[in-house]
């Protein structure tokens, strides 16, 4: 079996993998803003320039809109498809990872034989590939979570009301240009439509994705402390800052953290004082949190936190506690 140094090692290799992934996909995204507005550009230019470089008014918002519908399907073809198809393979690299670190970890933490481990990976696959909408053979099941993002029509619907907007103006076509690249590959400080749409799923999916197959194990094989992974960069907030790098047991996070004054809550929260779907040990420090669950063996959080020796496991069984199976729920 591996030494706790090695498994920590094995731990953060899944950590930048994570981190690695989320940058390609944010660069794939940000090569199909640029074909969006290439492709909107020339569709729009040829159907609405007047020819003395002012936007004609004529066309009407139906007609408009199905030349933005077909300016996405070609980005469709060219960008998004394989998009999709890499951010699938992202899901199924990130449960990949949590696999072979939980089969180490059990060798030094726990009981569990090669046989017995194999059924427990089999099942927390099935579990996490179904909480995602994808089957065995990686196609996105109809209806499940992946299919409905990428079939949402939010993405249209930001262009279209801007390109409507712009149209029934009858302003000057250069114009209508600089805002259209605007809208669809952002700036600097604002992300672009495709960016903005699905940056928030490459990574609170992804970090939520890879914590719920870690607690999905923990379950199955009875471990019930973790070290909140990750480390610091400067925009981590107080939530994270006062966590990091320290042991916790399943049962602390789940009383303690919901009551935490530094959890980032929504407006709506704040004024109503509930949290609405919040699962501890699955978010975290909420939104771009990019902290990870590291389970370890009881002895190692015992030698890290001497005060655990004191405390028995939880009572209630950990998967009742860890609710594994709902990960979609944001």
């Amino acid at each position: 079996p591996m030494s706790d140094r090695e498994l920590e090692k094995l731990f953060l290799k899944g950590s930048r993998d994570i981190d690695q992934r989320q940058r390609d996909r944010i660069r794939q995204l940000q090569g199909a803003e640029k074909a969006l507005f290439e492709v909107l550009v020339a569709r729009l230019t040829d159907a609405l320039n007047d020819g003395n470089g002012v936007v004609k008014t004529g066309r009407g918002s139906a007609s408009i809109n199905q030349l933005v519908d077909a300016a996405l399907k070609a980005v469709d073809r060219s960008h998004l498809n394989d998009f999709k198809k890499e951010f699938v393979t992202d899901l199924f690299g990130i449960m990949a990872n949590s696999d072979v670190y939980n089969d180490e970890l059990r060798k030094i933490a726990t009981k569990v034989g090669d046989k017995r481990f194999k059924a427990i990976q089999a099942e927390v696959d099935r579990v996490m590939r179904a909480s995602i909408g994808i089957d065995e053979k990686g196609r996105s099941i109809k209806g499940g979570f992946i299919d409905q993002v990428f079939t949402s029509d939010q993405v249209a619907k930001s262009v279209k009301e801007a390109v409507n907007a712009g149209v029934q103006s009858g302003k000057p076509m250069s114009l209508l240009i600089k805002e259209l690249r605007v809208i669809t590959t952002g700036t600097k400080s604002v992300n672009g439509a495709l960016q903005r749409y699905f940056e928030p799923y490459v990574f609170d999916q992804y970090q939520r994705l890879d914590r719920a197959t870690n607690d999905g194990y923990a379950g199955k094989l009875g471990l019930d402390t973790f070290i909140y992974a990750g480390g610091l960069i400067e925009t981590s907030r107080v939530f994270c800052e006062k966590r990091n790098a320290k042991v916790f047991t399943v049962e602390e996070a789940n009383r303690d953290w919901p009551e935490d004054k530094t959890l980032p809550r929504t407006a709506a929260e704040k004024k109503s004082e509930t949290l609405v779907g919040y699962n501890p040990t699955l978010d975290l420090g909420r939104w771009n949190c990019r902290h990870r669950t590291r389970y370890i063996s009881r002895s190692l959080a015992e030698h890290l936190r001497p005060d655990l020796k004191k405390v028995s496991g939880p009572k209630e069984s950990l998967a009742d506690i860890l609710g594994v199976t709902d990960i979609v729920k944001r």
